[in-house]
């Protein structure tokens, strides 16, 4: 239940129980402790259960957080028809008498007279479906947690018109079409790979409210207002979806660039001050070059030398300032230009470059042992993002090396996009990876990597709260037709 203070500000009433759904053959250790008190488990066993029956039969409000396949084990249990039958022999619900005569031509509400409909047993419905992140998820993933919404029941009132009391429940999608949509692993896979969210969003019942993805839709009876209110024949036009334009996460150097790219300039930063803000103003320029001469940054699988030209960064340094420096660079969204080769083991189609794990490295050290960051950068903070899963496993191995165990740089999170979508950190790394464009891409729109892939791109540099790095070859990046 949701109440309004007298400032005006909206408060929680907590009046339901909570229910976290596991697989049954998930590790209880992969679950959070603060989620066990929420977990339903056997008690011979240990091993995780669904909830009873009696739950839902009781009168206390439920909420259960799921993932959309687990979400069908629900349909398996049974409770009892909580529907009971008026004088007329329609279904109702308990607190619904309508004792309307002209209901007993309606055929499509009545049931068999000698069924008792009472005892029979059915699934448990509810009045709100939520689905996180729909964007990700396939149509067929969807529906999974949609066929569980408490679908119409009880009867016409028979009212000229045409109000009835049938009750319906309400199916609410959230996600960002603009970012990464459903994966499908089996080559078999013939199915169109847009999700539930994508396809409802182009179609005219959803272009009346400004989403970026609804701009390209028509509605001959849209006005175009998309605000919802009253249309030319005095119609009014409901609004079917809102879109978020405030973001809490990032700071507005970072929120920028997604922004115009993806959002139409409509995002607004609305996130703590102080921690969006923490790590602005502590790098300057400098005119002396990282690398004199030639230097080797490290050796590949196959035996081949990695090498920096002196001329590698010859205009951008990394320098631990304080925020009065008048050469400080006053921006939390920072690119690191790298020369350095991308290699690959025979036979693998996956791409690394050490040359930019060592650059990351680099960073890493001088923000962990900047005393002027407040509060101070832990491995908690940071997360690193890699365009390839050979790039992801060797930056793992390296940092998880002895001679950094007194940071802990193997606690830091290191992953693909997809790892990371609707996760975030206070400070991110993103690897490009690739030097040069692959052989294997004939066609300069192929996707690879981040190499033409918007999505990913949006995914990437939208994680980070105070720093986002990029580290990359700009002669490559620049040919992206993004």
């Amino acid at each position: 239940e949701i109440s309004r203070n007298e400032d005006g500000k909206y408060s929680m009433i907590p009046f339901f129980r909570l229910i976290r759904l596991n697989y049954w053959k998930r590790d209880i250790n992969s679950v959070p402790i603060e989620l066990h008190d929420y977990c339903i488990r056997e008690k011979n066993n240990g091993i995780f259960a669904m909830p009873s029956p009696s739950i839902f039969e009781s009168e206390v409000n439920i909420v259960i957080v799921s993932t959309c396949g687990c979400a069908g084990q629900l349909a398996n249990i049974k409770i009892k028809n909580l529907k009971t039958k008026n004088k007329n022999g329609y279904i109702d619900d308990d607190d619904n008498d309508n004792d309307n005569e002209e209901d007993d031509d309606n055929s499509s509400t009545r049931v068999n007279m000698n069924i008792n409909t009472t005892s029979m047993k059915v699934s448990p419905t509810f009045d709100y479906v939520f689905v996180d992140e729909a964007s990700q998820s396939s149509e067929a993933e969807t529906f999974i947690p949609c066929s569980l919404v408490k679908r119409g029941h009880g009867s016409s009132n028979g009212n000229s018109n045409g109000n009835s009391n049938i009750s319906y429940g309400n199916i609410i999608l959230a996600g960002d079409p603009k970012q990464l949509g459903p994966s499908f692993r089996s080559p078999a896979n013939t199915y169109n790979s847009s999700s539930m969210l994508d396809r409802l969003l182009c179609l005219p019942a959803y272009n009346n409210f400004d989403h970026p993805n609804a701009f390209t839709c028509s509605n001959d009876n849209d006005n175009g207002n998309g605000s919802g209110s009253d249309d030319d024949n005095g119609d009014i036009k409901l609004v079917m979806g809102a879109y978020l334009k405030r973001n809490y996460r990032s700071q507005h150097d970072i929120i920028k660039l997604s922004s115009k790219r993806f959002y139409n300039n409509t995002l607004l930063e609305c996130g703590n001050k102080q921690e969006i803000n923490s790590i602005i103003n502590k790098f300057v320029l400098s005119t002396e070059s990282k690398y004199n001469n030639d230097v080797e940054v490290g050796t590949n699988d196959v035996g081949n030398t990695n090498k920096i030209s002196g001329k590698y960064n010859n205009n951008f340094n990394l320098i631990n300032t304080n925020a009065n420096n008048p050469n400080a660079i006053t921006t939390s969204s920072l690119f690191i230009a790298t020369a350095s080769k991308h290699g690959h083991t025979a036979g693998s189609p996956s791409f690394y470059n050490i040359g930019e794990i060592n650059e990351i490295i680099d960073i890493l050290i001088l923000l962990m042992e900047d005393s002027n960051i407040i509060p101070r950068v832990t491995t908690s903070h940071i997360g690193i993002i890699c365009a390839f899963r050979a790039q992801t496993l060797l930056l793992r191995k390296r940092l998880r090396l002895k001679v950094y165990e007194k940071y802990g740089f193997g606690n830091i999170n290191v992953g693909s996009p997809s790892d990371y979508q609707g996760q975030e950190k206070r400070i991110i790394f993103i690897s490009c990876v690739l030097s040069s464009r692959p052989r294997m891409l004939n066609d300069i729109t192929n996707s690879y990597g981040l190499l033409s892939s918007e999505r990913k791109c949006n995914v990437c540099i939208t994680r980070a709260k105070a720093l986002s790095v990029v580290v990359g070859n700009p002669y490559l990046l620049i040919t992206d037709p993004f």
